[in-house]
């Protein structure tokens, strides 16, 4: 049964181009019947040792609810990547100081995988959308060698068994498919829902 009322939904982004983006179209179709609190986290190294890292919040369409957070830093290693997009997570959702129902977290990438881990998260019911052909093809190009490739599975099928992800929403059937069958998804948690996309892709 659908919510009587708006929910307050923590949507994660995986990635961002501005520009006929599914994950973008995606944000504004759930914003059509809730309040959507919109934040994508972009890694980049840093060369200099000093300062050690650097937090950079940009606004989206001038809508403080939407946030794309650049962080750079000297080391990723050590568990320091963890620690410095977990920092951007807790500086934004201090200052948008909202309870969240949800968190809607679209396409694992490193960034979202440490960010669904954040200790302020861990009460709240989370779901999972993929629309990602990695899980197709992309990962044996990606991952040509098949011990990496075997562990690089191995990481997604811990992914997605988390027990944090009330459902795993990929967008076909098909791709809901691979999931379960290569990657070890909990069937009973795939709830297929179509990809929406801009008019140039219709």
């Amino acid at each position: 049964m659908a919510p009587s009322h708006r929910l307050k939904v923590l949507f994660i982004a995986g990635w961002r181009t501005d520009f006929g983006d599914f994950i973008a179209e995606h944000h504004r179709a759930v914003s059509t019947t809730h309040d959507v609190y919109y934040v994508h986290v972009e890694f980049k190294k840093k060369f200099s040792l000093l300062p050690f890292f650097r937090i950079g919040v940009r606004q989206v369409d001038n809508d403080p609810r939407q946030v794309v957070v650049t962080v750079s830093c000297y080391l990723r290693r050590l568990g320091m990547f963890d620690f410095v997009v977990n920092k951007a997570l807790v500086r934004i959702l201090r200052r948008w100081g909202v309870t969240f129902d949800l968190v809607h977290v679209n396409v694992r990438t490193p960034e979202t995988e440490a960010l669904v881990s954040n200790a302020l998260l861990r009460s709240i019911p989370k779901v999972l959308t993929e629309h990602n052909t990695f899980y197709h093809t992309k990962i044996n190009n990606q991952f040509p060698d098949p011990s990496l490739r075997a562990a690089e599975k191995e990481r997604i099928s811990r992914w997605l068994a988390k027990s944090d992800f009330t459902y795993v929403i990929p967008v076909s059937r098909q791709l809901g498919d691979v999931l379960v069958e290569r990657f070890g998804a909990p069937r009973e948690r795939i709830r297929v829902v179509p990809n929406v996309a801009a008019t140039q892709y219709l």
